[in-house]
């Protein structure tokens, strides 16, 4: 939501000073770009989109390649190779990404990377009392000071940050997921999008195939698209996404018939649906093995 809202003020900016174009420096992994560029393409199709990161000339393939780019032509920068996270922050949050995050392997280091707070075993040993006052269901004060509602909630960002709430660790591999809901017998809801397209399908323990019996393995490396490169459309996230928020509704209720040995498929260009089926586990997968020696199998690949 932010992104469109932010290039509708490069637009706004690039109008006033009478720009010819405007540079972003989302990188090539994500779908940042697309969101910055068809925003501004919508509001500005005259006007010029410079990416370095997609462009050859510039050779910047990694965040260190930009911060040395950057202190080669005297652009001084507040953090250094060693703390260059990929952070996304707004009002209500901050998100972190990079360096020792991207092995699940390694352990967060709190110290070197929180910036809105500080990790539970620094925060204060003493409890603290926050008292808030509402007007029509809109927060107007806390702790007896009146403010206006984004001062409020940086306020209590604060306060939490102080005490070590909010923070939530997170990873992204469909198969580490897949994995661990197989060993613990967890329902799993997998939905993938790329260009116009996008696919949903639900493992529920004993009902049809996992999530690596359809994809027994992460594709070698150029051999399948990647969404930096051909793009996401947000609206295609949203018809998927709410797919997989009613397979989650239909299993908590126990109704309907879920996706399992199915896979829904959206095709968004052709505005077509279909149905592909794939009723039984791939023999020799973790999901359909049941001995003893399978559950530790399933204990080390998660």
């Amino acid at each position: 939501m932010a992104r469109p809202g932010i290039a509708k003020k490069l637009v706004e900016i690039a109008r006033k000073e009478g720009a010819v174009a405007i540079c972003h420096g989302a990188t090539g992994k994500g779908n940042d770009q697309i969101r910055f560029e068809l925003a501004i393409k919508a509001l500005a199709p005259d006007i010029k989109i410079i990416a370095p990161w997609r462009d050859d000339k510039w050779q910047m393939d990694s965040r260190e390649a930009e911060i040395e780019y950057c202190r080669a032509h005297g652009i001084d920068l507040p953090f250094g190779t060693d703390s260059s996270y990929s952070r996304d922050r707004n009002l209500w949050h901050i998100s972190h990404e990079g360096l020792e995050l991207e092995d699940p392997a390694n352990e967060p280091n709190y110290d070197h990377l929180l910036v809105l707070g500080v990790s539970p075993e620094k925060a204060p040993d003493e409890g603290e009392y926050v008292t808030m006052t509402f007007e029509a269901g809109v927060p107007k004060s806390v702790n007896g000071k009146e403010m206006k509602v984004s001062d409020i909630i940086r306020e209590l960002n604060r306060l939490g940050g102080k005490h070590g709430i909010g923070i939530v660790d997170t990873f992204e591999s469909k198969f580490l997921i897949n994995d661990v809901c197989v060993t613990e017998k967890k329902p799993f809801c997998h939905a993938g999008v790329i260009r116009f397209q996008g696919q949903v399908l639900t493992y529920v323990p004993g009902q049809g195939p996992c999530y690596r019996c359809i994809f027994e393995d992460v594709p070698e490396q150029g051999t399948a698209m990647e969404p930096s490169k051909v793009g996401i459309i947000g609206a295609i996230a949203g018809v998927i996404g709410s797919v997989q928020a009613l397979e989650a509704i239909k299993y908590v209720l126990g109704i309907g018939e879920l996706l399992t040995g199915r896979m829904y498929i959206l095709d968004g260009l052709a505005m077509q649906t279909r149905i592909a089926k794939f009723p039984k586990a791939t023999p020799g997968c973790i999901c359909s093995r049941t001995d003893p020696e399978s559950e530790a199998y399933c204990e080390n690949k998660q």
